[in-house]
């Protein structure tokens, strides 16, 4: 298993992951490209299994953050410690990015989810409720 920053030479990969996701609407060389965006892949045999992705938030009172959006592995991958290696990784290069804090969310329903952000050592923050507004 090879867990690294995923570069614009991973785009086609991406895509590829994308695709056999069903999200054919995203391109990952743009996404790569943006240097706001952090991505991490998780490689098994070359292959792309997992990913984490987020984005550095600037702050006005600090050090910039670090979100950690949404991370995936697929199924045959699950419970290997991969999805671990990933949160791992997005903290390490969140803190070489001079992000003085990283953080994430996940539905209280979330068993998974919460079990492996608190797994990563990742600490809940109360009851806190998420509001979402659609601008489509």
């Amino acid at each position: 298993m090879d867990v690294r920053r995923l570069l614009a030479k991973d785009a086609a990969a991406l895509d590829v992951w994308f695709i056999g996701q069903g999200r054919r609407d995203l391109s990952a060389a743009a996404f790569l490209a943006d240097d706001q965006v952090l991505a991490i892949g998780g490689f098994v045999h070359d292959d792309l299994v997992g990913g984490a992705w987020g984005h550095l938030l600037a702050r006005p009172d600090g050090p910039p953050m670090a979100m950690l959006y949404e991370l995936e592995v697929e199924d045959p991958q699950r419970r290997k410690g991969l999805g671990q290696a990933l949160v791992e990784a997005f903290r390490l290069e969140a803190k070489q990015a001079g992000c003085g804090a990283c953080w994430s969310l996940a539905a209280g329903s979330n068993r998974a989810a919460n079990a492996l952000y608190e797994a990563a050592g990742g600490q809940r923050e109360g009851d806190r409720v998420i509001y979402h507004w659609n601008l489509a």
